[in-house]
């Protein structure tokens, strides 16, 4: 949607220091490698950057429009951007301006807005719901990890007007963000996947990452809907907490959405949809029954913005997904290969080896695993439980590199994993050892955090 000058004022609440108010403005933007003819630049100011220095590259491409910290435009010339007719907005804080741009777009779209948190599945959980409203509706989302307070309101400045839902991914790493957050998408749904030990470093307890997540139910309005994974228990704290009456979804008895009759059949994990006496079958692409509750929440969300449960499934099995989520892909020879390399977190881990144990039936299975990052002082004895747990699913050869490879190896062989199973070194070592090893019929579990490059070694195994 087009912006004018003055959208800008009445959106940040800041001054025009020279310019047209009626100017008229195609997008914004806060990359001038993205910058377009006729363009609103933000000049953000991080740690490593500070767009303030490349003003001048944003408006020789053709930016109409700057939004600048007052204090960052002290002593600067400007008279050459005055004179080419761009319009200068000071600011007191141009991550903030960038947020309220973002909740005025929302505003004026007038779409019907979810948004989707929690310590594991908010992606997968994003796709899940976006392809249900797909089916009847025309719907706007989260790309890639645009959660943050940069990436939500660039989320939200790409809202058109042929848009009925937008289906938004939230994250956050401290205290205070998801309030934020939550002020800036305005949600009129909001669903919190489940809470574990993830970005413990900047918020110490799992009860402290509970109470940020929990952040978003307070930015609500009374009318907003709240859905919640019933089989979590800190969900069912929050909930009680605040005296809520959440829409329950999962394998619970009181889940008002719920799914029976799980099974792995030919690429897909298909169960039964029930919700008010009523049961369909229904299909995702994706194994592990923890996905299962995530394509529950989408489709408790699917029923609360009207469709059947027909329709949810139709779009339950449509869904696509970003590689790197428990996909699953089979080599030329024979080899099934587990991709969850996206990111890992505790519990991430410990459902991914059980989704191996179970799926690999009576062939033999492999755990090829990274560190697991932003665990704070507690990291060590994460990663010795996670060796723990890789030996009791059962793999008859662990893999692990990184920082904490040692931690790995040490709990596996505290719960009985004998030592010649065991390796530890470089991707590239770990790769050499694994073709050594593997036979056809094996299933492989590759997975990390994001910075580990996890992928690397999924690429080099259906190369080979």
């Amino acid at each position: 949607m087009p912006w004018s000058t003055g959208d800008v004022l009445a959106a940040t609440g800041g001054e025009l220091a020279f310019g047209d108010p009626d100017a008229t403005h195609a997008t914004v933007s806060t990359d001038t490698r993205s910058i377009g003819n006729n363009s609103i630049f933000i000049a953000l100011k991080g740690e490593s950057f500070d767009g303030h220095r490349y003003i001048g590259v944003a408006v020789d491409k053709g930016a109409s429009c700057i939004v600048a910290a007052s204090a960052a435009m002290e002593g600067v010339e400007t008279g050459a951007w005055k004179a080419a007719g761009v319009s200068l907005v000071l600011v007191d804080d141009t991550l903030a301006a960038l947020g309220r741009l973002g909740r005025f777009n929302r505003d004026r779209s007038h779409v019907r807005l979810i948004a989707i948190t929690g310590s594991n599945g908010k992606t997968t959980t994003r796709a899940l719901t976006a392809s249900v409203l797909a089916v009847r509706h025309a719907v706007h989302a989260t790309r890639g990890n645009f959660n943050n307070e940069v990436g939500l309101p660039t989320t939200l400045l790409r809202l058109a007007p042929e848009h009925r839902w937008s289906v938004v991914e939230l994250g956050m790493n401290a205290p205070g963000e998801m309030t934020r957050l939550g002020h800036i998408c305005r949600a009129d749904m909001a669903v919190i996947t489940c809470i574990g030990e993830a970005h413990l470093e900047g918020l110490g307890t799992v009860e402290q990452v509970a109470e940020a997540k929990a952040e978003l139910l307070d930015t609500l309005e009374s009318s907003a809907v709240v859905i919640l994974n019933g089989d979590d228990p800190h969900l069912r704290k929050i909930a009680s907490d605040r005296g809520l009456s959440p829409v329950w979804y999962g394998f619970c008895e009181d889940a008002h959405v719920r799914a029976e009759e799980i099974s792995w059949e030919a690429g897909l994990q298909r169960f039964t949809l029930c919700h008010n006496g009523e049961r369909v079958r229904a299909a995702i692409p994706l194994a592990g029954t923890f996905m299962v509750q995530n394509a529950l929440a989408a489709a408790a969300a699917g029923i609360q913005a009207g469709l059947t449960l027909a329709e949810i499934a139709q779009g339950l099995e449509a869904a696509t997904f970003e590689p790197g989520r428990l996909t699953i892909r089979e080599t030329q020879t024979g080899i099934h290969v587990i991709d969850d390399t996206y990111n890992a977190n505790p519990l991430s881990m410990g459902a991914a080896l059980t989704t191996l144990s179970r799926l690999k039936e009576d062939h033999r299975a492999l755990a090829v695993l990274g560190d697991m990052r932003e665990l704070g002082k507690g990291a060590p004895g994460f990663h010795r439980e996670l060796g723990r747990k890789a030996a009791e699913s059962g793999v008859a050869g662990l893999y692990a590199c990184g920082d904490f490879a040692g931690e790995i190896r040490l709990g596996a062989l505290e719960a009985g994993l004998p030592d010649h199973c065991i390796y530890t070194g470089t991707k590239d070592a770990l790769m050499e050892r694994i073709l050594h090893d593997i036979h056809t019929g094996d299933w492989v579990l590759v997975k990390g955090s994001r910075s580990m490059g996890m992928e690397q070694i999924v690429t080099d195994l259906l190369c080979r």
